[in-house]
């Protein structure tokens, strides 16, 4: 059966090798051209409407403005590029990402939202284009035309400043025109971030305090019984409240016993008896672990005759054995000949910390675990993985902007693809808003994707590629800069135009790199 992204690969070609077939043909047209692969559907109608709006709008002064964020963003998006490329290389990636995340385009991209995705798209795209014109028309320039921008779907409008006004134009002015376009985008991203974390988030608190269950283990089988997925665990045995966050690094509970859980999902309370103790979700080819296919999903129960009540101390029995030792891991697993759980006791030789993050993560690898033994498993207590519910919270409203430094804002940025954004039901139904449920949450959404679609419409704009914005804005720059005498190399053109392109090329194969990386790897 044909996937949807399929057919979304199929009609994106088609469509671009039509328009460039029908290239020349439609340039000769008086009311149609192309931009690139995009259809151009121009107007001279509506050109007051520019007008109107540039006799009261200080053109002027926000071009001079859009300049300075426009310069700010593209250091940010040299340097994030550049964050990236280091961060993809460093770490060993298990699985290469579906194609569809690499095509910005709601319903398409499963992370972005037909309906707050695609609004916040078109009136993004809308904005930045008009307020291309606004400003030239406010700089005195004549605008050819307004239209609209068509890519298989209509994506927005555009406006088009007279091309030989624009050539001749002081490069001072033409940046503040150039600039105008990404800079509404930067301005719109951060007034949407700021109404986000100043006015929506504070005007919410939690129904309840404990830990917001992220992900379950699918592979548990002891556990014969599962907190869902997007719950809230607000008990466990004798931890109740913010307490129960302290169960993988200070449990006291004896491992293998079950206790009584309680948890709230979708606004109903519900309970469950489930086993303590850490328990081991997957074993690493190639390690010891990964020799007893009856570890994965089983709870640890000692070490060397050690009970294992927590996590910390799993990794301290563990630091504590130098590689090339014995070490006795006992655990409660299935039995799959008699379908009870039973207890069993594994040998195994450790072998070196060190040479796990050699292979997966060299970025976080330490001299210091070449002492320390290591057997290959992955864990979790209770076969979950969460959260403080009071640190989700500011979470799902980009409040991690505030106080993660970097990996906070990329972290506010990846929300949707982590599942946050639009913000479920189920993790809506945890929090006591101001006003009426839907129409918070739907406000607080909207609001979100406005910053989402602005940020990287405004960042992706100002990359020095031709066929951005960025190229013609870096272009004026140096010109500007070469006015000076200690710059009067970039007076020659043709130095300009060396670094431009071979800026843009770099950025290019940066960004292929990004994306294969992970299906060679």
């Amino acid at each position: 059966m044909i996937s949807g992204i399929e057919i979304a690969i199929f009609l994106i070609f088609a469509w671009i090798v039509i328009i460039l077939y029908l290239r020349d043909r439609i340039g000769k047209t008086k009311h149609f051209s192309t931009l690139g692969p995009a259809l151009m559907i121009k107007t001279t109608r509506n050109r007051g409407i520019l007008d109107r709006v540039s006799r009261r709008f200080p053109g002027i002064i926000f071009g001079k403005i859009s300049v300075v964020l426009s310069f700010v963003t593209l250091i940010f998006a040299l340097f994030f590029i550049v964050y990236e490329t280091i961060l993809i290389s460093s770490v060993r990636i298990v699985s290469a990402p579906s194609p569809a995340l690499y095509l910005a385009l709601p319903g398409i991209n499963p992370a972005i939202p037909i309906v707050y995705g695609g609004i916040a798209l078109i009136v993004s795209v809308v904005v930045h284009e008009f307020m291309h014109g606004v400003v030239a028309r406010r700089q005195k320039m004549k605008v050819n035309s307004v239209g609209a921008l068509v890519f298989i779907v209509p994506l927005g409008a555009f406006v088009e400043p007279d091309e030989q006004e624009m050539i001749n134009a002081d490069p001072v002015v033409r940046r503040r025109i150039v600039a105008a376009g990404p800079g509404i985008n930067i301005f719109i991203a951060i007034a949407c971030i700021l109404i986000l974390l100043f006015l929506l988030m504070p005007s919410v608190h939690v129904t309840s305090d404990g830990m917001y269950i992220e992900q379950v283990s699918p592979i548990n089988i002891v556990q014969n019984s599962h907190i869902p997925t997007g719950s809230l665990l607000t008990s466990y045995g004798n931890y109740t409240g913010n307490s129960v966050n302290n169960l993988a690094t200070s449990s006291t509970i004896t491992p293998g016993t079950l206790q009584n859980a309680t948890y709230i999902y979708n606004g109903q309370t519900g309970s469950l008896r489930m086993m303590a103790g850490v328990d081991i979700v997957a074993t690493i080819p190639g390690y010891p672990a990964a020799n007893y296919s009856e570890l994965t999903g089983s709870v640890v129960l000692r070490i060397n005759n050690e009970s294992i009540r927590n996590e910390n101390a799993l990794s301290a029995a563990l630091d504590n054995i130098t590689p090339g030792n014995k070490v006795a891991l006992s655990v409660m697993y299935f039995n799959k000949t008699t379908n009870t759980d039973v207890t069993g006791t594994f040998n195994m030789t450790t072998v070196t910390k060190y040479s796990y993050y050699q292979s997966y993560d060299p970025s976080a690898n330490s001299n210091s675990y070449k002492n320390q033994g290591f057997v290959g498993i992955e864990t979790t207590y209770l076969g979950i993985s969460g959260a403080p519910i009071k640190q989700v919270a500011p979470a799902i409203f980009g409040g991690t902007i505030l106080t993660g430094g970097l990996t906070g804002f990329v972290y506010a940025i990846a929300l949707p693809f982590l599942g946050l954004s639009p913000v479920p039901q189920y993790l809506q139904s945890l929090f006591v808003t101001p006003f009426m449920p839907a129409l918070f949450w739907g406000t607080v959404n909207m609001i979100y994707w406005f910053f989402w679609i602005n940020f990287l419409l405004g960042l992706s704009n100002i990359l020095p590629i031709s066929v951005f914005d960025g190229s013609q804005f870096l272009r004026d720059t140096l010109t500007i800069w070469g006015r000076r005498k200690r710059l009067s190399f970039l007076r020659n053109e043709r130095n300009v135009r060396m670094i431009i392109n071979t800026l843009g090329f770099l950025i290019v194969m940066i960004l292929i790199y990004e994306i294969i990386l992970p299906y060679i790897r």
